[in-house]
């Protein structure tokens, strides 16, 4: 047996492998499969769009929220007749082509090293970006995961898709979560979900299969490069959803405070705006009348939203609230030591234009029960 001189190479610098140009730097996408897809006129049937979407397809892995971009050549195949072809399929083949013309370089591992990811979610799929960062200022993408969502999916809720998009890909790219510390740089609170001790059904499922990888949870981090900034998108509903009032973006905290002759203790319960659930039971260790149960509740509920960055928020506290709306006045020594600390507390909150705000809303008609 003899090796073939005309496919061995030995020594090269850089070199194709599996159609990608593989080099010193990182992980290319090879010029021959972009000029293809850049010199390819748009489709003038259902037979060529098939074409195109698979020549696009074979480039996801450096094309970042791979499938957001690509849903209007999906529709378009879906749609009946011999050409789905419409302006918005033509602008994304243009933004393809745009992107295509400086694609991101995927860069290489070094062992233990410490990687990043960032995770993002639409109406219709999952991204997921894992990268490194070599200098403090510097990212570097590795890998790009994209994923459709099922039908049952897309009625999940933002936590949930959230969660789910961390779960596909630790499934994915097992093997780099096995090797190496992961940080994941997310606004949600995420963490705290995946650890509530009272956790049902799929996120409890969820929950067991991310608990033996190290992962790590942090704040969202500025964009360092183009390439990373281009993957970072908003969540986004439904356009029903969008353009619902902005009573939607506030959060909900529910308070409950006893006092018996056994002992105070207090009950809280944090709800997101869309509908995800924090709750809390704590004994106080002094004795407390149900004024001041409520105030603690309160002050509990408050410690745990700023922990989650919450800016807007609303109670069902009747007391509290109209304590500090100054509708109610309140003459007890201890209640108005009470009512500074809660306002002290509200002036760390900031509003969506980063200006102080102490917004604490009443609704005396919702219940304490979820």
């Amino acid at each position: 047996m003899k090796p073939n001189p005309f496919k061995c190479a030995f020594g090269v610098s850089a070199g194709k492998f599996l159609g990608f140009m593989v080099s010193q730097t990182g992980i290319e996408v090879s010029s021959d499969q972009v000029k293809v897809v850049i010199e390819t006129p748009p489709p003038r049937n259902k037979k060529e769009l098939q074409c195109l979407t698979g020549k696009l397809v074979a480039l996801g892995h450096f094309i970042a929220r791979f499938t957001d971009e690509l849903r209007p050549f999906f529709l378009a195949i879906r749609k009946t007749g011999t050409n789905g072809w419409t302006d918005n399929s033509q602008k994304a083949f243009e933004k393809i082509k745009h992107y295509l013309m400086q694609p991101p370089i995927l860069s290489s591992l070094i062992p233990k090293e410490k990687l990043y990811m960032y995770l993002a979610v639409s109406e219709w799929a999952i991204s997921v970006v894992l990268f490194r960062c070599p200098l403090p200022k510097e990212q570097k993408p590795i890998y790009y995961v994209n994923r459709a969502l099922a039908d049952v999916e897309t009625r999940y809720s933002k936590m949930e898709l959230t969660a789910l998009a961390l779960r596909s890909v630790a499934q994915k790219l097992c093997p780099y979560f096995q090797a190496h510390p992961v940080v994941v740089l997310t606004d949600q609170p995420l963490r705290n979900i995946l650890h509530k001790p009272d956790l049902t059904g799929r996120m409890l499922q969820w929950a067991i299969e991310l608990s033996e990888f190290g992962i790590e949870f942090q704040p969202r981090l500025s964009m360092k490069g183009q390439v990373m900034a281009d993957f970072v998108m908003e969540y986004s509903r439904k356009p029903s959803q969008r353009q619902e009032s902005s009573e939607k973006e506030w959060w909900t905290l529910r308070v409950d405070g006893a006092s018996r002759s056994s002992g105070s203790g207090v009950g809280l319960l944090l709800q997101s705006p869309t509908g995800e659930h924090l709750e809390q039971a704590i004994r106080l260790g002094f004795p407390a009348s149900n004024n001041e149960a409520e105030y603690e509740a309160i002050l509990s509920g408050l410690a745990l939203a700023l922990t989650l960055s919450v800016s807007k928020l609303r109670s069902d506290s009747q007391l509290v609230v109209n304590h500090v709306q100054k509708e109610y006045e309140a003459k007890d020594e201890r209640m108005a030591r009470y009512l500074a600390k809660v306002r002290d507390t509200l002036q760390r909150f900031t509003n969506g234009r980063s200006k102080k705000s102490n917004e604490l809303k009443m609704d005396a008609q919702m219940p304490w029960q979820a």
